[in-house]
């Protein structure tokens, strides 16, 4: 028996395209989307970018933004979430997978949204790559670890080739599962040294995150009045700032 597809999520084409139809142009040769894109990227497996990806474009989305949110993880992490609101009936953003023509498709899709958000692959690629070309802002989510900063350093230099044609980009650090702990403190200094300005907002691990993914919730509507929902308002009032909206 093959499932069905819930109402509010889609699938797209993934077939792969030739690398160097990704080779990147500056953005005013192409034909720019009303929606301003956020995509959440980083080498790192674990760094909890569905997450991030998830609360931000249910947020935008709790805002009364038209918002899509694009699965281009393998994973699917963001697709099975959408799938547990629609049986549900939670009132959540349609959801898309997309793969490697990601660039090439979700421009033109997102012409009726407001707001596209980009939960990218764990092992950067081609499809992170396509992210950033086409993004208006890019989030990395680092961990509260010295390694998890380390773990961005490829990201960064990926990130550095896009900017040097796309200077516009907006692209910042977001500290994410924090503590107060010396540990966390060095991971903060790691990341500094990257050169990229590091969110004032921060998520916290917490249990909140968890219960409203499994219930197929944001959690700033799941549980509204926690220290984790006021968390993830901070961060997309400053999203929204970055991106100018």
């Amino acid at each position: 028996h093959v499932p069905s597809v819930p109402e509010n999520v889609q699938a797209c084409n993934a077939a792969s395209v030739p690398s160097h139809t990704l080779a990147i142009v500056p953005a005013n040769t192409h034909h720019r989307p009303m929606a301003r894109i956020v995509a959440i990227a980083g080498q790192k497996g674990g760094a909890g970018k569905s997450t991030v990806a998830i609360s931000v474009a249910s947020e935008l989305h709790a805002r009364g933004g038209r918002v899509l949110l694009v699965d281009a993880d393998h994973q699917g992490t963001a697709i099975t979430w959408s799938g547990i609101a629609t049986e549900a009936g939670a009132d959540e953003p349609t959801t898309v997978a997309m793969g490697d023509n990601l660039r090439g498709q979700l421009p033109a899709m997102a012409e009726p949204y407001d707001w596209a958000v980009i939960d990218c692959p764990g092992r950067g690629g081609k499809r992170q790559v396509a992210a950033m070309a086409i993004a208006d802002v890019v989030v990395l989510p680092c961990g509260p670890s010295p390694a998890d900063a380390w773990a961005l350093a490829e990201t960064v230099e990926e990130l550095a080739r896009v900017l040097e044609l796309r200077p516009e980009l907006v692209a910042v650090v977001l500290m994410n599962r924090t503590d107060r702990t010396a540990i966390g403190a060095s991971a903060k200094e790691a990341v500094e040294s990257l050169g990229l300005p590091i969110l004032a907002s921060s998520l916290g691990d917490r249990v909140a995150f968890r219960e409203s993914m499994a219930a197929g919730r944001g959690v700033t509507r799941y549980a509204s009045g926690t220290v984790a929902a006021n968390e993830v308002r901070r961060l997309v009032d400053e999203i929204e700032e970055r991106a100018g909206a």
